[in-house]
């Protein structure tokens, strides 16, 4: 059964995770001033490791980092990409600064493009953020045409979390 992992932003305990659970796949975002958690010479044989820069992918919960069309369809992207080795039964590691928002986000959205993804109940993960959330939902619907419309809809109007003010006094 694929799984789907998030391990936080301490080096330590991600590589703890990677040792652990043998995943084919880490998907990695950095922080404005992170770094990733290998070097090219020191990647794991057999370990697909994918790193989202910052600029790539910003956390959308600062007010200035909305998500443009760029970012959303870099998203998808990668979550197809990831999708595609959860269908095989590959072990798939999602890792983020807080592990909150942007790793739950393409975790939600990769588990949502499974082809059967109601075998998996608890791959039906979603990021803290509310406004993600709705976001990562919109996968859930099996009509296609509606898919793109939604889709068609963020890249047009971007996308920005709940600011953190706001969400931290909920």
């Amino acid at each position: 059964m694929p799984v789907i992992m998030g391990a936080g932003s301490q080096p330590a305990k991600c590589k703890k995770a990677i040792a652990d659970f043998k995943p084919t796949a880490v998907y990695q975002f950095l922080s404005s001033n992170g770094a990733p958690l290998f070097s090219d010479d020191e990647v794991p044989v057999g370990l697909s490791f994918t790193v989202i820069a910052n600029n790539e992918c910003p956390d959308p919960t600062f007010g200035e980092n909305a998500w443009t069309s760029v970012h959303i369809d870099k998203l998808i992207s990668l979550g197809n990409e990831a999708a595609a080795k959860l269908n095989k039964g590959e072990y798939v590691l999602f890792v983020c600064q807080a592990n909150k928002n942007r790793s739950p986000t393409l975790a939600g959205i990769a588990s949502r493009m499974c082809v059967h993804p109601g075998r998996y109940p608890k791959l039906r993960i979603l990021p803290e953020d509310k406004n993600l959330q709705k976001f990562v939902q919109i996968f859930e619907t099996e009509d296609e045409e509606e898919l793109e419309r939604k889709i068609e809809d963020y890249r047009t109007n971007g996308l920005t979390g709940e600011a953190r003010a706001r969400r931290s006094a909920a």
